[in-house]
């Protein structure tokens, strides 16, 4: 696949019911631009990971920037009780902390996915997550799975219908008419999940890097 599925007007004109419209479809992109800009990364990193050259690539990208958006949720959020003075100046936090929460792994009882579910991330956050690790776990279990198309992954699994409703963000729809849409059309899947990802990145950014006031970890005091 060599077009990028954020690149594809005809992708974004068949964008499943629910989905952001074109013009809140840029909002999205521009906030994920802002986003990868605040953490050193290439503005245009969504659109590269969508060209990726297999889906097994893809997967693997896509479940690396949730992870690092995550952490930087967490990282943010205690970052800001520090600076209000809580634990302020002790060691502790200014380094301890840090390198503890690298070495939290995503998932578990004791992880920054649970971290996310205390601070009140929405659920279909989480949900997303989930379908992503599942996919790259599928590819990394078996390795002559690497060349086989996301698709043709989804539709021999018993959690197809999860998947499905989790990428496509669609609550009622008919399974095998969109089940045969992304085999026929591999890069409308991928546009799914970038499209998905870039609204995590929005939450992210807003919650995060803009110190958004709604979200619990982001109150200090």
């Amino acid at each position: 696949m060599t077009d990028a599925a954020t690149d594809r007007p005809e992708a974004a004109d068949r964008r499943a019911p629910g989905s952001p419209a074109r013009g809140q479809f840029e909002a999205l992109l521009a906030e994920e631009q802002d986003f990868c800009a605040d953490l050193g990364l290439p503005g245009d990193l969504v659109a590269t990971l969508a060209r990726s050259e297999s889906d097994w690539a893809f997967i693997l990208k896509i479940d690396a920037l949730l992870e690092a958006a995550a952490r930087e949720i967490i990282r943010r959020g205690l970052r800001r009780k520090v600076a209000n003075g809580i634990a302020h100046g002790d060691s502790l936090w200014n380094d301890g902390v840090w390198d503890f929460l690298d070495r939290l792994p995503m998932r578990g009882p004791t992880s920054i996915l649970t971290l996310l579910d205390a601070a009140q991330c929405p659920a279909e956050e989480h949900d997303l997550f989930d379908s992503i690790h599942k996919m790259k776990k599928a590819y990394a279990d078996d390795i002559a799975l690497t060349g086989a198309s996301l698709a043709a992954l989804i539709a021999r699994r018993p959690d197809r219908a999860q998947l499905l409703r989790t990428f496509s963000a669609m609550e009622d729809y008919d399974e095998a008419a969109l089940m045969k849409i992304f085999q026929d059309d591999g890069s409308f899947l991928r546009f799914c999940i970038v499209e998905r990802t870039m609204r995590f990145l929005f939450f992210a950014y807003h919650v995060a890097l803009k110190l958004g006031p709604a979200w619990p970890l982001a109150r200090c005091g």
